[in-house]
């Protein structure tokens, strides 16, 4: 019953840090599109690789979330430092 609880309480949390990432893609979203139409810098080139970056790190966490794997989980965690 404890484990059950510990996995429900931990989605809860994944789906808070999601939601989070979302809105803050969403605002990155917002200000480098008045950024650019402004004319403040160029096309920003970094922003897409950062996004590729957090798509296959957000992927790879629930992946190891959701087959229990802590190798994956603990090297991904590496790989964010």
């Amino acid at each position: 019953m404890a484990g059950d609880l510990r996995t429900v309480s931990t989605c809860l949390k994944i789906i808070e840090d999601l939601n989070r990432i979302g809105r803050y893609a969403h605002d990155i979203a917002e200000v480098s599109e008045v950024f650019e139409v402004q004319g403040h810098f160029t096309k920003m080139v970094n922003i897409q690789h950062m996004a590729d970056l957090v798509v296959d790190m957000v992927h790879d966490s629930i992946e190891s979330f959701t087959n229990r794997d802590s190798v994956m989980a603990r090297e991904l965690f590496g790989k964010g430092r």
